[in-house]
């Protein structure tokens, strides 16, 4: 078990991270806000964060996989699970009304823009 999800499983309640970043993965298995402080949760594999109970609210997070496998980052088992400014580099699953699997590459090339002129 990880650093952070030890520090989770000792405290009842809300949870606030301090800004940082941290190593997953992460199970959140009681209701409650999870506030990220516009930290980042990263794992080499996912899912990254696993919700697993019901009135669950997360916040101000980035969730990403470092490896290049397009994998799973945020999976719920509760369809209220509430995401609020969340940054997800990766797949969702379990949110009712989202596609999974959109694979949308991490960097799009726009082309060349010219200097001093209006692009388009």
């Amino acid at each position: 078990m990880n650093r952070l999800q030890e520090e989770f499983n000792s405290r009842s309640g809300d949870f606030c991270l301090p800004p940082g970043e941290y190593e997953g993965p992460l199970v959140i298995s009681r209701p409650c806000t999870f506030d990220g402080g516009m930290s980042t949760l990263w794992a080499e594999h996912g899912p990254v964060l696993t919700v697993t109970s019901g009135g669950v609210t997360i916040r101000n997070l980035r969730v990403e996989i470092t490896s290049e496998e397009r994998r799973t980052v945020i999976e719920t088992h509760s369809p209220d699970t509430v995401l609020e400014q969340v940054e997800v580099n990766g797949d969702v699953s379990g949110f009712p009304g989202e596609a999974e699997g959109w694979n949308l590459p991490p960097v799009i090339s726009l082309g060349e823009f010219a200097a001093n002129e209006v692009n388009s």
